[in-house]
C-alpha cells in the first residue's frame, strides 16, 4: 500500500481499491465514506463489486465477470471482502468455512498477486427470517472465527467488524441508538458511515504501522 500511496501523491496513478460484498456494500453509503476517508492518504480511485443476498462464495461461480474483468480493469493496491452476514443465517462448520473461503483468497490472489487484501468481518446482527428471527446469525461466530484464522494464515490484514461495534449483542445499542434498522442486520445510513469510517480508519492505521 505504501508504494501505492507514494506513486499516487507524485502524480501517478491514484490508490485503486476494490470492494467486494453483499447488501451491506450495495447500500453504497459504507463504500463512500471509506473512499471518502482514504482520500487522507491520496488521490484514491474506488469501485465495488456487490449483490444483495450473496456469500463468501459467490465470486467462485461466476470469476470471469467477478474476479478476472474487474480485477484487469481495476489493477487494485487493495482488495476488501466483506462477506459473512449471508454465511452466517444457518449453523456453520468453521472448519469447512474455512476452506470455502481459502478458496476465495487463493482465486483473488492469483489475479491480483501484489495486491494487499483486507479481510472485513461481518457486523454483529439477527437473523431476520425463520425460526431464529430475532435472535443472533446462528452462523456469525464460526464465520468470524474462520475468517480470521484464513487471515492468519495467509499473512492478511483482518478487521473484526463485530468486536468494532462492540462484540457479540451490539446490534441492540446500535438499533436503540438510530444506527441500525428495525431488522437488527442492516444499518442506517448513520450506521454505514460509522462502519465505513472504522474500516478506513484500521487501514490507515495499519499503513501507518509499516
Amino acid at each position: 500500500m505504501q508504494e501505492a500511496i507514494d506513486r499516487a501523491n507524485s502524480g501517478g496513478a491514484p490508490i485503486s481499491v476494490l470492494q467486494y460484498g453483499d447488501s451491506h456494500v450495495v447500500a453504497g453509503t459504507e463504500p463512500k465514506a471509506i473512499e471518502d476517508a482514504l482520500k487522507s492518504l491520496g488521490p484514491v480511485q474506488y469501485d465495488t463489486m456487490a449483490k444483495v443476498g450473496i456469500s463468501a462464495n459467490y465470486p467462485l461461480t461466476d470469476t470471469a465477470n467477478w474476479l478476472d474483468k474487474p480485477i484487469q480493469k481495476d489493477n487494485p493496491d487493495l482488495i476488501i471482502l466483506s462477506f459473512g452476514s449471508n454465511d452466517s443465517v444457518g449453523p456453520q462448520n468453521q472448519a469447512a468455512y474455512e476452506a470455502s473461503y481459502q478458496k476465495l483468497i487463493d482465486n483473488v490472489r492469483e489475479r491480483a498477486p501484489n495486491a494487499s487484501i483486507l479481510i472485513v468481518g461481518p457486523s454483529d446482527g439477527d437473523s431476520i427470517v425463520g425460526a431464529n428471527k430475532g435472535n443472533t446469525l446462528p452462523g456469525l461466530d464460526a464465520v468470524v472465527a474462520a475468517q480470521r484464522e484464513v487471515a492468519q494464515k495467509n499473512g492478511l490484514d483482518f478487521f473484526d467488524l463485530r468486536q468494532s461495534m462492540g462484540g457479540p449483542g451490539s446490534i441492540e445499542s446500535w438499533h436503540a441508538n438510530g444506527l441500525a434498522g428495525d431488522d437488527k442486520l442492516h444499518f442506517t445510513t448513520k450506521g454505514y458511515e460509522l462502519i465505513g469510517n472504522a474500516v478506513a480508519n484500521h487501514i490507515k492505521d495499519q499503513v501507518h504501522k509499516k
